[in-house]
């Protein structure tokens, strides 16, 4: 893990670095008190202040994954647009078609969105899960949950809505391991995917929310709701 990473490093130092300079000019003003407007626009899409002027250490530490989430998702965008030599028009377009191929799932996604009306418990449960752990997740990594620090979720909701559309991908992978080691068994590919429908959901509409500020709170009572349903599944299956 550690040569991967340090080969990756090793690879994207150029990009890695104009990130880093970008995060610390935005969060130096910021630290001393001074948020200026006019930087609120820079400080949404970069992640810049996530964890850094609230949440406390484990504000930090997800402020931390927050921005990393955020650069993974302008990476190539960046390396095209300030690194590669060709001429600007031809980095513009790429840029262009990048940015259009990261939004491919969105409208597929609104238009399946009706499926998740369900009656069955089982579904019910993997729905309320994903709906519960993606406003506690949303919360945590927008450090103090104000509307300019959660693009990440923004990020999440496209990266899943794309995977969705294929099956396949990080999240999907990652989602489909930790289902596996819960319940010992290969995941239902639909519980798996209405488990990470209502986790994009969530990541959409958390951060404008206006009740934001208790996504915990709320979050803990879909997992609640989560866990009954499971309850009531197993009872069913067992009659």
């Amino acid at each position: 893990m550690k040569d991967l990473l340090a080969g990756y490093i090793r690879q994207h130092w150029k990009p890695l670095m104009l990130m880093t300079v970008i995060w610390i000019l935005l969060e130096l003003p910021a630290v001393c008190g001074y948020q200026p407007v006019f930087f609120y626009p820079l400080y949404y899409l970069t992640g810049a202040l996530s964890g850094i002027t609230g949440g406390g250490i484990l504000g930090m530490i997800f402020g931390a994954v927050a921005r990393a989430i955020i650069y993974v998702f302008f990476e190539q965008m960046i390396i095209i647009l300030f690194f590669s030599k060709l001429p600007m028009s031809e980095r513009l377009a790429s840029c262009k078609t990048v940015l259009k191929d990261k939004l491919t799932g969105i409208i597929p996604y609104f238009k399946t969105l009706k499926d998740l009306i369900s009656n069955d418990y089982a579904v019910l449960s993997a729905e309320a899960a994903g709906f519960g752990t993606a406003m506690i997740l949303s919360r945590l990594l927008s450090g103090p949950g104000l509307f300019r620090h959660s693009f990440v979720s923004l990020v999440l909701f496209i990266q899943i809505t794309r995977e969705l559309s294929s099956h396949s991908g990080l999240i999907f992978s990652l989602t489909k391991m930790l289902f596996r080691k819960l319940g010992r068994k290969e995941p239902e590919k639909d519980l798996l995917a209405k488990f990470l429908s209502t986790q994009a959901l969530a990541f959409a509409v958390t951060p404008i929310l206006p009740i934001r500020q208790y996504a915990y709170r709320i979050g803990l009572v879909f997992l609640v709701i989560a866990a009954v349903m499971k309850v009531l599944s197993d009872r069913k299956t067992k009659q």
